[in-house]
C-alpha cells in the first residue's frame, strides 16, 4: 500500500514529495480517495491532526499491533497511542507514565518501588 500524506487538501506520496491528488474541499473526500485507491494516510487523531514522530516524519500503521512506522518503514519504539484523543503519546521523562503530547493526559503509570510496599 502506498503511504501518503496530506497538504494544504492535496495528496502527496510520503516518500517521493510528488502530487498523487488534488481539488478536494474536506479531509473527508481525501480519506474517501485514499480508501477507494489503497493509498495509506498517517495515524491520526480524534481533533484530525496528523501524528508525527520527535523528527517530524509522518507515522503509519506498522505492520504488528501496536507499532508505528515512518513511510519508509522504519519502526519507531516507545510511543503509544492516548486512549482519550487519539494523540500520540510519550513517556515522561521522570516516572513511568505516557503522557499525550496533544491533551496531556498521563496513562500507564507505574508507581515508584517505595509506594508499592513489600511483595509477600
Amino acid at each position: 500500500m502506498r503511504r501518503v500524506y496530506v497538504r494544504e487538501l492535496k495528496v502527496y506520496d510520503a516518500l517521493t514529495d510528488e502530487l498523487v491528488a488534488e481539488g478536494f474541499d474536506r479531509l473527508e473526500q481525501i480519506a474517501r480517495y485514499c480508501y477507494d485507491n489503497r493509498l495509506e494516510l498517517p495515524l491520526h487523531s480524534k481533533f484530525g491532526t496528523f501524528l508525527r514522530d520527535a523528527e517530524g516524519r509522518f507515522l503509519y500503521r506498522g505492520t504488528h499491533p501496536g507499532d508505528f512506522e515512518t513511510a519508509d518503514g522504519e519502526i519507531v519504539e516507545g510511543l503509544s497511542i492516548c486512549p482519550v484523543c487519539a494523540g500520540l503519546a510519550q513517556p515522561r521523562s521522570e516516572g513511568e507514565c505516557m503522557i499525550c503530547t496533544l491533551c496531556g493526559f498521563e496513562f500507564q503509570c507505574i508507581p515508584p518501588q517505595e509506594e508499592i510496599g513489600e511483595v509477600d
